[in-house]
């Protein structure tokens, strides 16, 4: 997780995205910093799971199983 410990890393994504700054796709982002706390995934993992749930995707291609299982729902 970036040389950085996972909590502290998501403490800090919390503080960022509750700035008054536009970020753009800020609610995926605020789902993927939910999602990165409770799950061992990466970061970019939890962004693009949110993603391609937003976009109501029903295929997701990945050799992470443990990411295909969260995007499956098992």
């Amino acid at each position: 997780t970036y040389g950085k410990d996972k909590q502290i890393l998501a403490a800090t994504l919390d503080k960022l995205l509750k700035l008054n700054v536009e970020f753009s796709e800020h609610r995926i982002l605020v789902e993927s910093v939910k999602i990165f706390k409770k799950v061992n995934l990466s970061l970019e993992d939890c962004y693009n799971l949110v993603f391609a749930r937003s976009r109501q995707v029903k295929s997701f291609k990945t050799f992470d199983k443990n990411l295909l299982k969260i995007f499956e729902g098992t």
